[in-house]
């Protein structure tokens, strides 16, 4: 949250919006390495396609190093690590349980380095912070509500355009314009990560539809109950009488 707090305000907020994205290809590979999965080919692809988008927005060649961009970077990779740690968690703990441990941590370990730089604070700062306070709820409880009444591959086109609002902001409020390298770097790390998604949302409905189609099992009590007698086609034989013979008359 820090490293993606200072990529922000070093970098055009056009160039880092688009390296957060590559927070999905991060995701990948702490999959491999966390959670034990297997990665095929395709999105293996895909993902080495995304980091050459990320070469092209850097430019490792030019002579200087953006050290913004390696901030947001590695703050990508964070976001993946936490998100991928969370689905482990997920498993034994509740969703509550998990953010409020998360805000609990995250307040007490950066107000340890805020407390050596901080300053009181105007009014207008205030302000300003609690909007961003409330926006960034807002956009949480939409992006969850979201997630929950449509599908991934539904969705994730639409998260993308906040590239879009950000060159335009960008624009308007701090006269920034994205150079040709940032454009197609951006262009090839939102086409790798969309492919993943659409073959990820691909291969779940393949696998929903296997099971769907595969024959249901008897259930266990069905499966050992003894089978009916065979009843016989004439009238059924009458009970034996009690023979009287012998008996006092």
């Amino acid at each position: 949250m820090v490293a993606g707090f200072y990529a922000v305000t070093r970098m055009a907020l056009t160039d880092s919006t688009a390296i957060s994205f590559t927070a999905p290809l991060f995701m990948i590979l702490t999959a491999i390495f966390l959670l034990g999965e297997k990665v095929r080919w395709r999105r293996g692809l895909a993902t080495v396609a995304g980091f050459i988008g990320v070469l092209v927005m850097v430019r490792p060649d030019s002579g200087t190093l953006d050290v913004a961009a390696m901030v947001g970077l590695f703050a990508a990779f964070l976001v993946a690590l936490s998100t991928t740690l969370i689905k482990r968690l997920s498993a034994t703990e509740e969703a509550l349980t998990i953010l409020v441990y998360f805000g609990l941590f995250s307040s007490v370990l950066t107000a340890i380095p805020a407390y050596f730089v901080w300053r009181p604070l105007t009014s207008d700062e205030l302000a300003l912070l609690g909007l961003v306070g409330a926006l960034g709820a807002v956009g949480q409880f939409c992006q969850v509500r979201a997630y929950a009444a449509g599908e991934l591959m539904a969705i994730a086109p639409i998260d993308y355009s906040r590239l879009i609002f950000a060159g335009i902001m960008g624009f308007l409020l701090f006269a920034e314009l994205p150079d040709g390298y940032t454009l197609v770097g951006a262009a090839i790390i939102v086409a790798s990560t969309l492919y993943i998604a659409y073959r990820e949302t691909h291969l779940s409905r393949l696998h929903r539809t296997a099971l769907a189609a595969r024959p249901a099992a008897p259930h266990p009590e069905e499966a050992t109950a003894p089978e009916p007698m065979p009843h016989s086609s004439g009238a059924p034989e009458p009970v034996s009488r009690l023979s009287t013979a012998g008996l006092p008359r």
